[in-house]
């Protein structure tokens, strides 16, 4: 994944994308905060994949998110435990860019989870 073109998004709409054979999950933004929209389509992809394969990696990357997207991650971050403790390798990659608030956004979200949780700034 390219990280530099991360944000490079036109649209400011939420977007997630789920790559089953590189088992790889996106969630991205530009700057809308809209991830309860699709909270239980991301939710169903993870459960899917988590079932039948032992490896995720999550790429997340918002320029800014609300009460509410921030308690739809808290909980997937939950049950990605989970997943951790029935020993599936789960990797979050926490993506910024140059924003203070995002990046100490992820360090308070990183506590929330078990697995491996690395914050990049792009």
């Amino acid at each position: 994944m390219e990280t530099n073109s991360f944000f490079s998004n036109k649209t400011h709409s939420f977007e997630h994308a789920y790559y089953h054979s590189m088992d790889i999950l996106t969630l991205k933004s530009a700057s809308c905060n809209n991830v309860e929209s699709t909270y239980f389509e991301i939710i169903n992809d993870v459960v899917w994949h988590l079932d039948r394969k032992d490896t995720l990696n999550i790429y997340i990357g918002f320029s800014r998110l609300n009460a509410v997207s921030i308690k739809c991650l808290i909980n997937l971050f939950k049950m990605l435990n989970r997943y951790y403790d029935l020993n599936k390798k789960i990797k979050i990659y926490w993506s910024y860019r140059r924003n203070e608030d995002m990046e100490d956004l992820g360090l308070s979200l990183s506590t929330f989870c078990q697995f491996h949780f690395e914050i990049v700034s792009i």
